[in-house]
C-alpha cells in the first residue's frame, strides 16, 4: 500500500485486521480524519 500524506506527515498504513464484509466500503476521505485522531492516540498511549 502507497504512504498517506495527512496534515501531520506522510504516514505508512499496515492492515492488522480483515472482518468479513457486508456493508459498502467507505470511501477514505470520509474516514480519514477519525483514523489519524485514532491513530494519534494510540501512539500517545504507547509513549506512556
Amino acid at each position: 500500500m502507497a504512504p498517506v500524506r495527512l496534515a501531520s506527515g506522510w504516514h505508512i498504513v499496515r492492515m492488522v485486521e480483515m472482518k468479513p464484509g457486508g456493508t459498502e466500503p467507505v470511501p477514505f476521505e470520509q474516514v480519514k480524519d477519525r483514523l489519524a485522531t485514532q491513530l494519534r492516540r494510540q501512539r500517545i498511549d504507547e509513549a506512556r
